[in-house]
């Protein structure tokens, strides 16, 4: 993989410490960051994501950076709440950030753990462009998940083998919305188009469970001595509880307290174990990625990409991915 080419992809289960590792690489490799992740698009949710950074006044464009530790960061805090984004929107950012990065002969560093968001990028799939159907989602919203998982198995039986989570009620409904208007979803490029000029080196850091574990639980406490019921509150009041961004995992957890359904010791429990829940969805996603090497720790991770990076040999690969667990 040569430099003036490459881009490089940290995925990893929540709590992994993905944030942390593209930092210490970028600063250590003349690196810019773009994040993959559904959550920290969002401005106002930053307990609840451990966003590395914020803006200070509401939200910016998807080419204005936030700087952490003299680092830029791109992709954080460029919608409010109450608004849409998709793997396509996210894929054509991604694109046009990589390409300005290289143009500044730097290293582009994609680094988040919404995994369908990096291989629609990586793998250079194409979309459809299916718009949102209000009224469909509405009479959506009424039905099981079950009723709609079954509709759209009948109606795409492709689509409906990759949704990631058959039981994630949103993804469902995006899934048949898309069905419902005739088209199949995700589809590889077709074959005659020319390849990508980016090569990407994809990593996975997944600590060992016992340190995932502890990790997690350690997060959990930290966000809510850190005021994690005040920011969903504060942004329950602004956007309402239906707001996308406040169905994210952790945000939703919080929402029957504030309706005085449950207690705060239960609460943090519920938020606990569906972190948890995600880092295992998360996992099983990346035995699914291909070109993927796994890592188990920064160390390990900084020795790879320096490594591979260093290589100016021909067209042999520099990393063999291994073989998931």
């Amino acid at each position: 993989m040569r430099r003036q080419n490459s881009a490089v992809v940290i995925m990893g289960p929540t709590g992994a410490g993905k944030s942390a590792l593209a930092l210490e690489l970028a600063q250590a490799l003349n690196g810019e960051i773009i994040t993959a992740d559904s959550r920290q698009i969002y401005a106002g949710m930053d307990i609840g994501t451990e966003k590395p950074g914020r803006r200070t006044l509401g939200v910016g464009k998807s080419d204005e950076p936030i700087l952490v530790a003299g680092i830029p960061h791109y992709l954080l805090d460029i919608l409010t709440p109450d608004q849409q984004y998709s793997a396509a929107a996210f894929r054509d950012d991604a694109e046009q950030l990589i390409a300005d990065i290289r143009r500044r002969r730097k290293l582009p560093i994609v680094v988040g753990g919404t995994g369908f968001y990096v291989r629609v990028l990586t793998s250079h799939r194409s979309l459809p462009d299916v718009p949102p159907d209000s009224a469909f989602r509405a009479w959506a919203e009424t039905q099981s998940v079950e009723t709609l998982a079954r509709e759209l198995k009948a109606l795409a039986p492709d689509l409906y083998a990759r949704v990631d989570q058959v039981r994630n009620k949103r993804r469902v409904i995006r899934a048949l919305e898309i069905a419902r208007a005739g088209s199949s979803g995700v589809h590889e490029a077709p074959s005659g188009q020319s390849a990508p000029p980016v090569r990407f080196l994809k990593l996975a850091l997944v600590p060992p469970p016992e340190v995932l574990r502890e990790r997690l639980t350690s997060r959990v406490e930290e966000e809510f001595r850190h005021g994690f019921v005040e920011e969903v509150r504060r942004l329950v009041q602004q956007y309402g509880e239906s707001a996308p961004g406040l169905q994210a995992v952790g945000y939703r957890q919080v929402l029957p307290y504030l309706r005085g359904e449950t207690t705060l010791a239960e609460t943090t429990r519920a938020v606990l174990r569906a972190h948890r829940e995600y880092a295992r969805r998360q996992q099983t996603w990346l035995k699914g990625e291909p070109e993927l090497v796994r890592v188990a720790s920064a160390a390990e991770a900084r020795r790879v990409i320096t490594d591979v990076l260093q290589r100016k040999n021909s067209g042999q690969n520099d990393v063999r991915p291994e073989s998931p667990p």
